[in-house]
């Protein structure tokens, strides 16, 4: 079980470091595989941060669900996961307004929170609601 804990955790850290390096770095420094994405035009950075922040929502909801998935807790993980993955939204967009080059946006937290509290809700009906299930039946079969 720990491993599991120490896999989910570790994941759930370098994911939230690549983030602030990606929020490190001005514009121009970004990868330049990046530029793949420029058809997207102007919906490109929220873009980015909605795949960040729900990849973020669901490695948060899976660190939370190695911890204990009885029913009795599950709402408490789901709204821990989402309050630590809008705070490193927050956090992440503060950051940014000392990066040169960059800025904070509100608009940028926003799509941020989306991204994890879409991702964590979902994550908890789907992923927690058949694990449950599958559990159920496992135990009276």
């Amino acid at each position: 079980m720990w491993v599991s804990r120490l896999l989910t955790a570790s994941l759930t850290l370098a994911w939230m470091s690549a983030i602030f390096r990606l929020s490190s770095s001005a514009p121009a420094d970004l990868p330049r595989q990046l530029e793949a994405f420029n058809w997207m035009g102007d919906l490109r950075d929220e873009a980015g941060h909605l795949f960040l922040y729900s990849g973020l929502g669901f490695l948060l909801m899976s660190s939370m669900w190695v911890w204990g998935s009885t029913t009795d807790r599950l709402l408490r993980w789901t709204l821990m996961a989402i309050v630590i993955g809008v705070f490193y939204g927050i956090s992440d967009e503060v950051h940014q307004a000392f990066v040169p080059g960059r800025a904070a946006s509100l608009v940028d937290v926003g799509v941020d929170s989306v991204g994890v509290i879409t991702t964590a809700v979902v994550y908890r009906y789907v992923v927690m609601g058949l694990g449950a299930g599958l559990c159920g039946r496992i135990r009276a079969g």
